[in-house]
């Protein structure tokens, strides 16, 4: 007993947020060991070493055929549903305060008072409603504007937020339009 070392199942993974639903592909994957008790699945989620060392999330592609001579680093541990759905469940939370940012930016009422000052993480400010802009910020602001109005229309929000979303969308792009 111990005498043979049971060689560790290499996997190919692709880094992907927890929310990510940006398709998996084998031709740019990497690497590890995978020493858990269980099978590795195509699409599990896995928690893996990163290449800046703090641990990463990603997701299983594939078996790999070898490690080419590389020292690998193995998988930590596999990622639960709790918390993907936590993820899922930040991910809404952020759209939605953006969106109550968005309202109150458009002078709409607004779900709840609006508290932040700065948008969540990979969102833009919330631009003016109205004023006037160079092209570039018109156009930048109609961007926003027109990203509010696709938010609002995918969550379901009533017609009057949608159609003021877009109005001010469509202003700063008029403005970004004459100025041309």
């Amino acid at each position: 007993m111990g005498w043979f070392k049971r060689k560790p199942v290499l996997i190919n993974v692709n880094f992907r947020e927890l929310t990510s639903d940006r398709p998996i592909d084998e031709k740019f994957a990497y690497v590890y060991e995978w020493h858990l008790p269980s099978v590795p699945v195509h699409g599990t989620r896995v928690l893996v070493p990163g290449g800046d060392g703090k641990p990463a999330h990603a997701i299983v592609v594939g078996l790999a055929k070898s490690a080419n001579g590389l020292t690998l680093k193995s998988v930590i541990r596999l990622v639960t549903q709790d918390e993907i759905d936590a993820a899922f469940a930040d991910v809404e939370a952020d759209a939605l305060a953006w969106l109550d940012m968005a309202r109150k930016g458009a002078g709409l009422p607004t779900l709840a008072p609006v508290r932040r000052r700065k948008p969540p993480e990979r969102y833009d400010p919330i631009p003016p409603a109205t004023g006037d802009a160079s092209t570039a910020e018109a156009a930048e602001y109609g961007r926003v504007w027109y990203r509010a109005t696709k938010m609002a229309k995918e969550r379901g929000l009533s017609k009057e937020e949608i159609t003021a979303f877009s109005g001010i969308a469509h202003r700063w792009y008029a403005i970004r339009d004459r100025e041309q």
